[in-house]
């Protein structure tokens, strides 16, 4: 009997510690509850919230799930269980106690608002906004509900929309949590700088360690051509969290824009031991070494992203970035490999294109890289550039009227172009001496 008696003061004690932040001595408290009275469905609910709270959903989840097998069905502990799912991103699986905590508790508009969320990360928008109608229909002045199909609507690039429900969440609550944070994103997402900026440090009045919200002023800043300012965000993201390899990664890149190549080189060589497969570092480094004159450094660096690009860790953005260094490199054919993703991606750029065909050029394929050229006139009709290298590639051919009809076309564009000038000069001095080879065979 005085064992129960001090599992239950445990639990006391356990509240009082959870409210004071004290979480790992609420989770000893907890469990040494549980192992004198396993069959407690309340005190698994509050060590699925403790852990919730350390940040450990994986382990909430069994909690709430022996929560409910010895409490039976509560709209409280379904949601939590719902919300834990969806934090280890299994929204399939966190709908169908959402929709029970609906039924259970029909007058909250709570499990409506869980649902927006479970829908987004779905990627249903169509569904979640229905859910939003139903949390408004029970209560139209709850925060939650805006605040989650906002996000919704983020997903979807509408942010005229997303920023008047979160004005809304704003005027509801001023102080609800990441309000300003979203309301930047839609402001930026708008083109709106200014106000995203002043969102984002309002934001960071309020929650000061707000890392994502530092991230996010760290890379608008630098955006707003603001580089110094933006360096300070990022070195105050490795404060609080010292091994936030991105945010070592933009300090990086801010460097290299700054002619800054030691301390550039020492930050991305960091963010590779944070994390091997961080995508674009190996390519920073590759276009440092580059600079330096150290070219099969380069080409290593340059072999490991490609690795990467082939990975799950293949990087959205820079690829163009990537083939300009392979070709700089001396490594055209796999630039041209690079250069095929990225005009798959943008078929319509003429420059996409002709870079693609400098790659054949280099890489020795004349007649596949004129004709990509030739590809890259039809979208442009006054490439001038492409003219001059469609040009280039007859006359290495011995196609001497070829070369000269591209360059009477590019002379067209731009009489005055030097470098055009100097092929016709090339394309006469060709023409003559087949004219010699012909009269003297």
């Amino acid at each position: 009997m005085n064992e129960w008696f001090e599992a239950e003061q445990r639990v006391e004690r356990a509240h009082e510690l959870f409210e004071s932040g004290r979480w790992e001595d609420a989770l000893r408290e907890l469990r040494a509850a549980i192992s004198v009275n396993p069959y407690q469905g309340e005190w698994h609910f509050n060590m699925g919230l403790t852990l919730n709270a350390m940040g450990r959903p994986d382990e909430a989840i069994d909690c709430f799930e022996r929560a409910l097998e010895f409490h039976g069905e509560d709209a409280e502990i379904l949601s939590q269980l719902g919300l834990a799912l969806l934090r280890v991103r299994k929204p399939e699986e966190a709908v169908p106690h959402f929709e029970r905590a609906a039924q259970i508790d029909p007058d909250s508009e709570l499990p409506y608002c869980h649902l927006i969320a479970a829908h987004t990360q779905l990627e249903d928008h169509d569904q979640a906004e229905v859910m939003f109608y139903l949390a408004c229909q029970v209560n139209d002045a709850s925060p939650h509900g805006y605040f989650n199909v906002a996000v919704s609507l983020l997903d979807r690039g509408e942010a005229d929309r997303a920023a008047w429900c979160l004005n809304r969440v704003r005027r509801i609550d001023e102080n609800y949590p990441d309000v300003y944070a979203r309301l930047g994103e839609a402001y930026w997402l708008k083109g709106e700088q200014e106000r995203a900026y002043r969102c984002l440090l309002r934001q960071l009045r309020l929650d000061p360690a707000d890392v994502d919200s530092l991230m996010d002023l760290g890379e608008l800043l630098n955006e707003m051509d603001r580089p110094l300012e933006a360096a300070e965000k990022f070195r105050r993201v490795t404060e609080v969290e010292p091994t936030h390899a991105e945010a070592h990664f933009h300090l990086g890149d801010l460097s290299l824009q700054a002619h800054r190549l030691d301390a550039a080189q020492m930050a991305f060589e960091l963010v590779l031991r944070l994390h091997p497969a961080h995508p674009q570092a190996h390519q920073k480094l590759a276009a440092i070494a580059l600079r330096r004159q150290r070219h099969e450094e380069a080409r290593r660096h340059l072999r490991a992203e490609l690795a990467l690009l082939n990975s799950e860790a293949e990087p959205a953005e820079g690829r163009e970035e990537l083939a300009q260094l392979l070709l700089d490199a001396q490594m055209p054919r796999e630039a041209a490999e690079v250069l095929t993703l990225v005009v798959a991606e943008d078929p319509e750029d003429p420059r996409l294109r002709h870079q693609l065909a400098v790659a054949q050029f280099m890489d020795g394929h004349l007649l596949e890289g004129i004709r990509t050229c030739r590809h890259a006139i039809r979208l442009d009709p006054d490439y001038l550039l492409a003219m001059h290298n469609l040009a280039l590639a007859h006359l290495q051919l011995g196609q001497v009227k070829r070369a000269g009809y591209w360059v009477a076309r590019a002379l067209e564009v731009d009489p005055h172009d030097t470098r055009v000038r100097h092929l016709r000069t090339r394309i006469a001095m060709a023409t003559l001496k087949q004219r010699i080879r012909n009269l003297f065979p």
